[in-house]
């Protein structure tokens, strides 16, 4: 019987236990999808995980490369034969923490999008036009989480329209534009928030997952796009509006690297701080730690608990 492994531990016991790991005496159980009880969202994840692992080993160990793709092929397969959510079949044993709220499908797509990539196997490309449209190629998504791929794929499917011009691919590069143009500032379409900081503010909870999280597709697509040479061209991206409100720059590479310039050291002024604190307040660590908790709660629950903007120390060196 296939299945495949993915969770250890109880989340509920695990979210309550507030100690390092190597103490935690909390219940170990182990939790697996199957062809009886399906989980096509973390088995495609999976198999996209190793997927995009075979690329950075391919040049310098191959065998572990091609290892690595032949099992991302074999989990897909899983994945894609017995359909269905994971918190579906583990209910409680994952929600409410891990529940896959966008469904499957969108992991479907990406796992297939970095099979595509890594294997460049015609049959990956087929797969993705044959059933694209019902696994989300037409919902525009304006966040990229641990739940949600979807604007993750598009970008990641842009490349190749860009770079290679896979014809297959130009909706996608269409919906990575309505994305990226729902982020920049000036644009019809935007539709973001921002602290007075300048710091992405997506959600309530954990909020540094969504500024990273945007920061990487911002970045990679701005590369993806000066990738055909020199400056980005307005042809290649049109947020309907020429030039941001706040620099007068065009929309285009060079105005993603200041939205991702901004985020990093906003977020990197709060490191920085935190970093400050534990290397010179070493001895008085259990103060620190309350303003460790206060600083976190601060940026990642509530954009009010503290006057904003934080202010972002000076960056040189250690």
């Amino acid at each position: 019987m296939l299945m495949l492994m993915l969770q250890v531990g109880d989340p509920n016991m695990d979210h309550r236990c507030w100690e390092r790991p190597e103490d935690m005496d909390t219940p170990r159980n182990v939790y697996k999808v199957s062809t009886q009880n399906p989980g096509s969202d973390v088995a495609a994840e999976t198999a996209a995980a190793l997927a995009a692992a075979s690329i950075v080993f391919k040049d310098s160990d191959p065998s572990y490369s091609s290892k690595l793709l032949k099992t991302a092929m074999k989990v897909f397969d899983f994945a894609d034969k017995y359909r269905g959510s994971y918190s579906d079949s583990l209910h409680s044993a994952v929600c409410p923490f891990y529940c896959s709220y966008s469904g499957y499908q969108d992991e479907l797509l990406w796992g297939a999008s970095w099979l595509h990539r890594a294997s460049q196997n015609r049959l990956y490309l087929s797969y993705i036009e044959s059933n694209g449209q019902t696994l989300g190629a037409n919902d525009d998504d304006y966040s990229f989480s641990w739940d949600d791929k979807r604007a993750g794929t598009k970008v990641l499917l842009s490349k190749a329209f860009l770079e290679e011009n896979t014809q297959e691919f130009q909706l996608y590069k269409a919906h990575s534009d309505n994305y990226i143009c729902s982020l920049v500032p000036g644009s019809s379409s935007f539709q973001a928030q921002y602290t007075p900081g300048g710091l992405l503010y997506k959600a309530s909870e954990s909020n540094l997952q969504y500024v990273t999280s945007t920061s990487l597709l911002l970045l990679t697509y701005a590369k993806y796009l000066n990738s055909k040479g020199g400056a980005c061209q307005m042809r290649d991206f049109n947020c309907n509006s020429r030039k941001s409100h706040n620099t007068g720059e065009e929309t285009g590479g060079l105005h993603f690297r200041v939205i991702i310039q901004q985020k990093c050291l906003t977020w990197w002024g709060l490191e920085r701080s935190i970093h400050s604190m534990f290397i010179t307040g070493a001895h008085r660590y259990h103060q620190f730690m309350h303003i460790l908790i206060t600083l976190i709660a601060t940026m990642g629950f509530s954009t009010s608990t503290l006057p904003l903007p934080i202010p972002i120390p000076s960056l040189e060196p250690y």
